[in-house]
């Protein structure tokens, strides 16, 4: 799948987070996503409604990747579980809740990154067929 195509689908299916998207659909989009974001940032207002012009499409297909290896789509949202460690330990001086909600975030933004990496399951999954068309084990 070429950049053009791998962008096309991911319009084609702006709302869809039922499925599966290969490791191209997603990264393709990721590129796109970020040098676009840069090129129109540069223009304020046009930049911040670009961003969410780009949040829904962006999520399901990160969700859509997760299910390609086999993972709830849910954990799109585990970078997130630190947030309120982080915001609870910046309101209570001198505490540990903080630290511990930035380790959370980091962890959880790096799993998703290595199971987006990752190579989809072959066949089909419980997420639906393989959308590069392997027979996966009977």
């Amino acid at each position: 799948m070429g950049p053009v195509e791998a962008i096309q689908s991911v319009v084609r299916n702006y709302a869809n987070f039922a499925g599966r998207a290969t490791r191209p659909e997603y990264w393709w989009w990721a590129l796109f996503q970020v040098v676009s974001s840069v090129v129109l940032g540069q223009i304020p207002v046009l930049g911040q409604l670009w961003s969410l012009v780009i949040l829904l499409p962006s999520l399901a297909v990160g969700v859509r990747r997760l299910h390609d290896v086999g993972r709830s789509g849910w954990l799109i949202l585990l970078p997130w579980a630190g947030l309120p460690f982080v915001l609870l330990g910046g309101a209570i001086q001198g505490g540990i809740l903080e630290p511990v909600g930035y380790v959370v975030i980091f962890c959880g933004a790096l799993a998703v990154l290595v199971w987006a990496c990752m190579d989809g399951t072959p066949g089909p999954n419980g997420y639906g067929p393989d959308p590069k068309g392997r027979g996966g084990r009977r």
